[in-house]
């Protein structure tokens, strides 16, 4: 893939002199197709342009978004090859070479190994996202089985970004499926990776906090993980400042508690969030009763 960026340069090249030629020829003898063709790709800058401006924190802008405009940059870009590769027929062999090496490079680039842990990272997110659980948990456990076994050879097929969201994503589907014990296991290993990872952290949290089987309830470490979680996304979450009350009543600090909760409430108040709202509420009356979650919670 970077490779195919560097070469993709020469097709660069070949539409930024295309588009200097148009527009000379424009300046001399203004034709309709050129008109055409140059308005297309001022049209379409621009949108793009204004959506960026627009909303600069939303990265929605795709290379899709631009094929409309794909045939006016064809003609731009065979424009450059025209004044390019007629002057030397070695320039036409380098630029034909070139040419085929970016096209195999780019095409190398999205080729799909069933043995690549990142596409079967993708894949098993696709599959959690269509609640296909049984096949998402294969696809992920994979990943990290091949990771795992290129890391024993001091090598690294994952990033670490895409390994903690592997194990998050397992240890969501494990703990909706009861399985905690595996759940906390995915989600120990994703903040491993990512310390600053907060849905790992607050799920964890939670367990800790409220888990039904009281042997597993941890009130200290519950706390300091919804600590972090809350401290990450600076106390904007409701959710997130609903288990760090949870774990404070876990840790007997009840006072916290009450304060948490209603701080939880307000959040979910000025959110609009009527559920978070009604569950914050009724938590708080075990909090100021000097009670953790019971276990059935």
């Amino acid at each position: 893939m970077n490779a195919s960026s560097v070469l993709a340069l020469l097709v660069a090249a070949f539409f930024l002199i295309g588009l200097g030629s148009a527009l000379a020829r424009l300046a001399r003898h203004p034709e309709s197709a050129w008109i055409v063709i140059l308005g297309l790709i001022c049209l379409f800058g621009l949108g793009i342009l204004y959506f960026t401006l627009r909303a600069p924190y939303f990265g929605a802008v795709k290379a899709f978004h631009g094929l409309p405009a794909i045939a006016a940059f064809c003609a731009l870009g065979a424009a450059g090859w025209a004044r390019i590769t007629p002057k030397s027929h070695l320039i036409r062999i380098a630029c034909w070479t070139l040419l085929l090496l970016w096209a195999g490079t780019t095409y190398a680039a999205f080729w799909i190994r069933p043995n690549n842990p990142q596409i079967q990272i993708a894949l098993g997110l696709n599959l959690s996202e269509q609640q296909n659980e049984s096949e998402a948990v294969a696809c992920l456990s994979q990943a990290l089985q091949i990771d795992q076994v290129a890391r024993a050879h001091g090598q690294a097929e994952l990033l670490p970004q895409a390994s903690a969201q592997a194990h998050q994503i397992l240890g969501m589907i494990l703990d909706g499926q009861h399985e905690r014990d595996k759940a906390i296991e995915h989600y120990r290993a994703a903040f491993a990776e990512r310390p600053e990872l907060d849905l790992a952290l607050n799920n964890l949290a939670w367990i800790l906090a409220s888990n039904p089987e009281v042997g597993v309830r941890n009130g200290p470490e519950a706390v300091r993980l919804a600590e972090r979680a809350c401290r990450v996304t600076q106390n904007q979450n409701t959710v997130y400042i609903g288990t760090l009350a949870a774990a404070y009543a876990q840790a007997g600090r009840f006072q916290d508690a009450v304060a948490t909760a209603h701080r939880a409430i307000d959040c979910a108040r000025l959110r609009n969030e009527t559920l978070l709202i009604e569950v914050n509420q009724r938590l708080l009356e075990f909090y100021q009763s000097d009670k953790p979650l019971p276990s059935q919670e």
